[in-house]
């Protein structure tokens, strides 16, 4: 009995989550940045499926169904990923009025290719997942952080010593007022008894100035969709809810940078 009400409890946790609003948080620690007129877009990057182990069995059955098209997955992220990046660069020149430096035009700058002869680091998009095995960059672009376990999230939470002079150095070579990093992956919950659960898209930008410092962190979550476990077809609409979140939660960056005492 006490099982039952507890798959029945997360049943309705889904259908809470899917039914509420997305939540955009925006967290701002410049000083009235000058004019900027120039942002480079240096990394666009698409993390694993984020799979919750609970509740053990229905999760157990639900993840063992979305494991069997974890390939299919992956591979329509890897598709997908410029589109985001695209709505990214476009969301950025729209709401700051500002060139946005990204892909060919900055992926065959020589300023580029000297920036990634000495900073790629592949090994740190490695995920050591076996079906989601790195986290997911458009062709041409590279990785200048050291992440830890992949881990962007922690990477960037942590204290400025993780990123500040990589990031200065790549400000200044680009002549560039900011330098823009995103962050996204797809989290999944599984429902009762692993028939059905659900699937969210979760998405961060982080803003840094001439100088390598975090001056803007930001996120925001998609309403999320009921999905089978089954239907890679569930997962790209899924992702296509990704691309439409970025744009509100950009509205509030530009606020914030407008009005930061509000």
């Amino acid at each position: 009995m006490k099982t039952l009400f507890l798959r029945l409890s997360l049943g309705l946790i889904i259908a809470f989550t899917l039914s509420s609003c997305s939540s955009i948080r925006v967290s701002y620690y410049g000083n009235n940045e000058e004019k900027i007129k120039s942002i480079a877009l240096i990394s666009t990057m698409v993390g694993k499926v984020e799979q919750s182990p609970l509740p053990l069995i229905d999760a157990a059955i639900f993840n063992g169904k979305l494991n069997k098209i974890a390939d299919d997955i992956f591979e329509m992220e890897i598709r997908n990923v410029d589109k985001l990046r695209n709505r990214y660069a476009e969301s950025l020149n729209t709401n700051f009025k500002a060139k946005v430096l990204f892909g060919d035009s900055l992926y065959k700058s020589s300023e580029y290719a000297q920036l990634q002869k000495k900073m790629n680091s592949k090994r740190s998009l490695d995920t050591n997942s076996e079906r989601f095995p790195y986290i997911i960059i458009p062709k041409n672009e590279f990785n200048p952080f050291q992440f830890e376990k992949a881990n962007v999230s922690a990477y960037f939470n942590e204290s400025g010593k993780n990123y500040t002079q990589t990031v200065s150095e790549i400000a200044t070579k680009l002549n560039t007022d900011l330098v823009a990093v995103s962050y996204s992956y797809i989290t999944t919950g599984a429902g009762s008894f692993g028939i059905n659960g659900a699937a969210q898209g979760v998405t961060y930008l982080y803003l840094f100035d001439k100088k390598g410092n975090l001056i803007s962190s930001s996120s925001n979550f998609s309403k999320g969709t009921i999905v089978s476990g089954s239907d890679v077809n569930q997962f790209n609409d899924e992702f296509d809810n990704l691309l439409g979140i970025v744009e509100p939660m950009m509205n509030k960056v530009i606020d914030k940078f407008l009005n930061p005492k509000k």
